[in-house]
């Protein structure tokens, strides 16, 4: 199962009971806690370790997620700025008021005369 030693839920476990009376052998023995791990680890592989190692390829785990958000949040940040400026280009152009007369007028003599043309 996929749980430590300190959490295993079965009852008569083939694996984690013996292990933790190795454990404890060891331990009586006078082993220190970093010999423990290094003889556990060289018996049974680095999948007894709850959590991969902070070290060679084992870093690329670790730092990969925080790359790839970053990575896409920068490439968010620039598509955003091209679609904000894309829009800004396509955006109708509001005719100029005449001097003296209402932007709204400006805007109304504009239809009138796109109405016609259209016509």
């Amino acid at each position: 199962c996929k749980t430590t030693l300190k959490t295993c839920p079965h009852i008569n476990c083939d694996f984690s009971i013996p292990r933790k009376k190795e454990i404890l052998k060891m331990l009586d023995e006078g082993a220190d806690y970093d010999t423990v791990v290094k003889a556990m680890v060289a018996r049974f592989g680095e999948q007894i370790l709850p959590a991969p190692t902070k070290e060679g390829f084992n870093l690329v785990g670790y730092l990969l997620p925080f790359v790839a958000i970053l990575s896409v949040g920068a490439v968010l940040v620039r598509q955003m700025g091209q679609w904000a400026r894309r829009g800004k280009a396509a955006s109708p152009e509001v005719p100029a008021a005449r001097q003296g007369e209402a932007p709204d007028e400006a805007v109304r003599r504009k239809m009138e005369q796109e109405l016609a043309d259209f016509d």
